[in-house]
């Protein structure tokens, strides 16, 4: 079995839905309460890949910014 690593970072505008994305695909939940990143949250998955490799995301939600 061979591991893998790979850094996603997640970049946007605040409050298109970087946070809830993440949140469904790490912990398989939703909540439609919009709740304000501050910073930087990281999150790890594992994702099984074909021939039994494992690939290990770390997930980087980084808050958003405003252009107004």
């Amino acid at each position: 079995m061979t591991a893998q690593a790979h850094k996603l970072c997640m970049l946007g505008d605040f409050g298109v839905g970087k946070t809830s994305l993440v949140a469904r695909f790490v912990h398989s939940t939703f909540s439609d309460k919009y709740l304000t990143t501050i910073g930087v949250k990281v999150d790890t998955k594992e994702v099984a890949l074909d021939a039994g490799d494992v690939c290990k995301l770390v997930i980087w939600d980084i808050a958003g910014r405003s252009h107004l």
